[in-house]
């Protein structure tokens, strides 16, 4: 028999088969998707390349939010600031400054570490203002005596809490 015979043969039983190419084909591999990861309420995966962490995602709103209100309420943070201390409304929009820098370098994975210290810096850099209002709370009326002495021990608990964050692993 010859090639033409064969071909022949071959479209023939196709044919009959009705047209099943798949039976003459190798098997491929099949590609199964990996499983989805859930993430808090949400099964579907985000656009987004690496989501950070939920911590990472409060710490940078809680800087960025708090770096926000330096500018807005100006006239509130440079009243808090010591008297020891020269041109508080420059030194208020500086922290301002890096507050929002630091909340939006925690969330780059790349530039989280440094971000990181750089607010456990500003951080201890802003506690004398914290230690002048717990000392002076004649001049803070509008606030509980109570929530002066509370910020300081607060004080610590965002440093670990930033601290920490850097320690979580990125998915």
């Amino acid at each position: 028999m010859d090639n033409l015979g064969k071909t022949k043969n071959v479209v023939s039983t196709l044919l009959r088969t009705k047209g099943s190419w798949v039976r003459f084909l190798p098997a491929a591999p099949v590609q199964e998707k990996p499983p989805l990861k859930r993430r808090g309420f949400f099964v579907f995966q985000l656009p987004i390349k690496h989501m950070p962490p939920i911590s990472v995602l409060v710490v940078a709103g809680f800087f960025i939010g708090a770096g926000i209100l330096h500018f807005v309420l100006l006239d509130f943070f440079a009243s808090i600031v010591p008297p020891y201390l020269n041109n508080p409304d420059a030194l208020v929009q500086v922290s301002g400054v890096f507050e929002i820098l630091g909340g939006i370098g925690i969330l780059v994975q790349r530039t989280r570490t440094w971000a990181a210290y750089g607010l456990i810096a500003l951080c201890i850099a802003v506690l004398p203002a914290n230690i002048h209002m717990a000392m002076n709370p004649d001049q803070f009326a509008e606030i509980p005596v109570v929530l002066l002495y509370l910020r300081l021990p607060l004080q610590a608990l965002i440093i670990w809490f930033i601290w920490r964050t850097t320690r979580v692993s990125a998915p």
